[in-house]
This record gives structure tokens, C-alpha cells and sequence, in this order.
């Protein structure tokens, strides 16, 4: 696996923000999603906040299966004011949500939509970032963590921060970091490692 991982240089992160921007699928669903999170920035109406959980989830198969309870959740947090200030505790508090008698806990779904809110702030979490990081951390122990602790959003900011630092990469944006993380995380679960 070690073979199949690339130190992540600035040259690389480029070249991989690069391929993820200039595929057409990728690029119209960021764009998508960009537009409607601008057009409704706040999250107190229910029917715009449901706009959003379903577009992201659909864009983004984050596999919400009860959209709607979702959205009525989020509206229930009041989660302005917190997004403003980049409260990081807020993502576990999204994820963590009941449908009937079962618990959820839908980490990068609400990664994605704290992200879309406040790109500088929130860092997207998702199970090919997950893997990469994982790939990293046992090839160069960049940072000292279990794997479970990536699962824990205020922890695995840490990570991601102690990532960037690592490797040279306080400059990227957290927006061109996503696309980094995503693209050479799909790349390394392709590879089948």
C-alpha cells in the first residue's frame, strides 16, 4: 500500500484539485451545490434546509435515507450562529440524530453541509479521506492517533491541521484540501488497497 501513496507535495495536491475541477461530474455538482448554499445561507426554514440535505445527499451519496428528519434536525439546532463561529462540536451534533428507535451517526453528511456553510472552517470527512489519512499516518507517521479517533469530528480536525503542517500544506485552502483528500483517496480505494 505504502508503494501506492504519493507524498503529498503542493505540486501534488495541485495536480489532483486540478483533476477533480476539471471533471465535468465533479465540478457541475460543486458548482450546484455552491448556488444553493448561497442562495440560502440560513437554516431556519424547513423547506430550504431540506432543499439542501437532499441536493448534498443526492450530489454527494451521503446515503441520508430520511432526508426529512434530517432537515427538521438541523432546524432544530438553530445552528447559525455556531456555523459563524466554526463551532467544530456542531458536526457531531448534526450526525448524531435518531430515526424511530435507531441511533445514526452520519459523520460526512454533516461534514459536508457544516463545509458548504463555511469552507474555511469545516473540513469534509468521508470514508476514502478516512482510508487515505489512515495510509499516511502508518507510512509516515505524520500525527500519533488511532483510527477510531477520525470518526470524532474536533479530533480529526487536530488530524487533518497536523496533516497540513506535516506535509507543507497551511496554505491550501480547506476547499482545495477536500478535493486533494477525495480525489487521492478514490484513487487509492481503486487501487484496492
Amino acid at each position: 500500500m505504502s508503494g501506492m501513496l504519493k507524498t503529498p507535495t503542493p505540486q501534488y495536491v495541485a495536480r489532483c484539485v486540478a483533476m477533480f475541477r476539471e471533471e465535468p461530474r465533479y465540478a457541475v455538482a460543486d458548482r450546484t451545490v455552491a448556488s444553493i448554499f448561497e442562495q440560502w445561507p440560513r437554516n431556519t426554514v424547513l423547506e430550504e434546509v431540506l432543499a439542501k440535505v437532499v441536493l448534498l445527499n443526492g450530489l454527494y451519496s451521503t446515503s441520508i435515507y430520511g432526508t426529512y428528519v434530517v432537515a427538521k434536525h438541523i432546524v432544530s439546532l438553530r445552528i447559525d450562529s455556531r456555523l459563524r463561529l466554526g463551532d467544530l462540536r456542531l458536526v457531531d451534533d448534526i450526525a448524531k440524530i435518531t430515526f424511530g428507535d435507531k441511533q445514526r451517526f452520519n459523520l460526512s453528511f454533516a461534514s459536508k453541509y457544516c463545509s458548504w456553510h463555511a469552507p474555511d472552517r469545516y473540513q469534509m470527512y468521508d470514508s476514502y479521506v478516512d482510508c487515505l489519512l489512515w495510509a499516511y499516518r502508518k507510512r509516515d507517521s505524520f500525527a500519533r492517533f488511532q483510527r477510531q479517533e477520525l470518526r470524532s469530528y474536533t479530533r480529526y480536525m487536530q488530524i487533518i491541521d497536523e496533516f497540513r503542517m506535516f506535509y507543507g500544506l497551511a496554505e491550501i485552502s480547506r476547499k482545495e484540501l477536500d478535493q486533494f483528500l477525495w480525489i487521492a483517496g478514490r484513487e487509492l480505494a481503486l487501487a484496492g488497497t
